[in-house]
């Protein structure tokens, strides 16, 4: 590899490093209540892997999607109440 090229790729890594680490802290920031409105489960074949998401509907009117484990989507139901505090990533129930 020529010099030229390492310092792309360093460049293209701390880019990535830094986009990455502001949407997480974004993320983690972020706090809202609200209801579920969906639950979705996608398979991928391909890849043998399932993704587990549910939609929430918050006070605000906004839908926000949380990927989470198998455990935690069997426990949403339809209509249930939850909250995601600032400071943590998943949300939780509320009532």
């Amino acid at each position: 590899m020529e010099a030229g090229q390492i310092i792309l790729v360093v460049a293209v890594v701390v880019v990535l490093t830094v986009v990455l680490s502001l949407w997480s802290r974004r993320q983690q920031g972020a706090s809202w209540s609200g209801v579920v409105v969906d639950k979705r489960r996608e398979e991928d074949e391909e890849r043998g892997r399932t993704t587990y998401k549910v939609v929430f509907r918050t006070e605000k009117g906004k839908q926000t999607v949380t990927y989470i484990n198998k455990a935690d989507y069997d426990a949403w139901e339809m209509g249930d109440r939850g909250e995601k505090a600032s400071g943590e990533y998943m949300p939780r129930k509320s009532g």
